[in-house]
C-alpha cells in the first residue's frame, strides 16, 4: 500500500466517524504523541476480562447471568473467568431487628422510604390506620412486593457484606422502585428477588 493509499482510507475513515467520534481520537492520539499514558496501558486484557462479577444461578432454574439488571434483561449469560459474585441476604434474615444495618431505622414509616407503599397497620389508638414501618412490613407483609424492596435496600445499605458485590446503593434501589432509575420497577424488583435473595 502506498502512501497515498493510507492517507485515502484515513480520510475515508474520517468521514465515516461522527464529530465527537473524531474529537475522541484526535485527542487520544495527541495524548499518546506527546507520552501520556494510556489508560490501562499496563494491565494485561487477561486481568481485565476476568473482573466480571456474575450471579449465582437464581431461583427457578434462572440461569447465571453478569451481576446486574442489565445482565437479566441482555441474556448475558456467559461466564467467562469469574473472580467474584454478587448476592445479598433474603427477606427472613432481616425479620431479626438486630441484623439490621446500624445506618438505617426499623421504625420510619415505609412510605417515608417508598412513597408507594400503602401498606396499613392498626393505629395503637384502637381507631383508625397508621403507615407501617420498614419492619413491621418484614415482619408481617411477605406477600408484598416492598418486603422484596425493602430487603433489596437493606442489602444495599450495608446489609449484606461488601465481599458479596451487591450491585446497588440503597438510593439506586430507593430509584428502581420509584421509576426513576435506568430500568423499570418490574425488572429490578425480578432481579432482586430472582437472584439477590440467596443468604438466610
Amino acid at each position: 500500500m502506498t502512501g497515498d493509499d493510507c492517507e485515502q482510507t484515513v480520510q475515508s475513515e474520517q468521514q465515516a466517524l461522527s464529530a465527537p467520534a473524531l474529537a475522541r481520537r484526535r485527542a487520544l492520539l495527541r495524548g499518546v504523541t506527546k507520552g501520556a499514558t494510556v489508560l490501562g496501558a499496563g494491565v494485561p486484557l487477561k486481568t481485565l476480562a476476568s473482573q466480571s462479577v456474575f450471579t449465582n444461578p437464581g431461583k427457578g432454574g434462572a440461569p447465571v447471568i453478569r451481576c446486574g439488571i442489565s445482565g437479566m434483561t441482555s441474556g448475558v449469560h456467559s461466564r467467562g473467568t469469574v473472580t467474584s459474585v454478587c448476592s445479598g441476604y433474603g427477606p427472613g434474615y432481616y425479620k431479626n431487628r438486630e441484623n439490621w444495618p446500624r445506618n438505617v431505622n426499623p421504625d420510619a414509616a415505609c412510605s417515608s422510604l417508598f412513597a408507594r407503599c400503602r401498606i396499613t397497620v392498626p393505629a395503637s389508638s384502637g381507631y383508625g390506620q397508621r403507615a407501617a414501618t420498614l419492619y413491621e412490613v418484614m415482619n408481617n407483609y411477605s406477600s408484598s412486593d416492598e418486603f422484596h424492596w425493602i430487603t433489596a435496600w437493606l442489602n444495599a445499605m450495608g446489609g449484606a457484606p461488601r465481599s458479596w458485590h451487591f450491585p446497588y446503593s440503597g438510593q439506586q434501589v430507593v430509584n428502581f422502585y420509584n421509576g426513576t432509575g435506568p430500568y423499570p420497577a418490574d425488572k429490578a424488583l425480578d432481579f432482586f428477588k430472582t437472584y439477590m435473595e440467596k443468604h438466610i
